[in-house]
C-alpha cells in the first residue's frame, strides 16, 4: 500500500505541466501545474477494471481506460501548488513553463558539451533567457493532498501536451517500456 501523506507524496516524482490539470476545490476552479506520480500497484489496475468507465468502454478502448484510471489512482496533486483558473494566471503559467523547458534544454546541452566555445555560446544563450515568475499559488502553506479523476486529466482546459507528459512519465515510472522477452526469460539447460 502506497503512503499518501503530504510528506510522502511531496517526495514522489513530479511532472511539471505547461498549464496543468483543472480541478474544483470548495466550489472554485484551480489549475495544478505539478502532478506527483507514485508507482502503480496491481490493485490499481484491478480497481480500474472494476470501474464503470472500464465496463462502458468499447473493447478496443478497455485497456486504455484501465491504464488511465490506474494512473489517476497512483497520482496526486498538492493543494499548495494550486493557482487560479483565470486567464492572467494561466498565461503566466504557460509562459513560465515554456521558458523553463527552453532553459532545461540549453542546460542539458551545456552539460553534454565538450567544446569550451560551444559551452560559452550556450551559457550566453541561457543568460538571455532569464527565469520568469510562476503564478501565485492560492494555498502556499496548505499540506492537503488531493486525488483527481480521469476527467481532470483529459477534460476541458487540459492541454494535450500536459496529458502526453503525464502518460509518458507514468509509463517511465512504472517501467512499461516494451521489453524483449529474451531479456528476462531463462530456459532450463537440457
Amino acid at each position: 500500500m502506497r503512503e499518501t501523506s503530504f510528506s510522502a507524496v511531496s517526495q514522489w516524482p513530479a511532472v511539471n505541466l505547461i498549464q496543468g490539470i483543472k480541478m474544483k476545490y470548495k466550489g472554485k476552479e484551480y489549475y495544478f501545474a505539478k502532478v506527483y506520480l507514485g508507482a502503480s500497484e496491481m490493485g490499481d489496475f484491478d480497481a480500474a477494471r472494476a470501474s464503470i468507465d472500464y465496463r462502458e468502454a468499447s473493447e478496443s478502448q478497455k485497456e486504455t481506460v484501465a491504464t488511465r484510471k490506474a494512473m489517476t489512482l497512483a497520482s496526486r496533486v498538492l493543494l499548495r501548488d494550486a493557482y487560479k483558473a483565470e486567464e492572467p494566471d494561466m498565461k503566466i503559467q504557460r509562459e513560465f513553463a515554456l521558458r523553463e523547458r527552453a532553459r532545461r534544454k540549453i542546460s542539458s546541452k551545456i552539460e553534454e558539451a565538450t567544446d569550451e566555445a560551444l559551452k560559452d555560446s550556450l551559457m550566453k544563450e541561457l543568460e538571455a533567457l532569464p527565469s520568469l515568475p510562476s503564478p501565485v499559488c492560492v494555498f502556499p502553506n496548505d499540506e492537503l493532498v488531493l486525488n483527481f479523476g480521469v476527467s481532470n486529466m483529459s477534460g476541458e482546459g487540459t492541454l494535450p501536451v500536459d496529458n502526453i507528459r503525464l502518460t509518458q512519465a507514468f509509463s517511465k515510472i512504472n517501467m512499461f517500456a516494451q521489453e524483449d522477452v529474451e531479456d528476462f526469460l531463462t530456459w532450463p539447460v537440457i
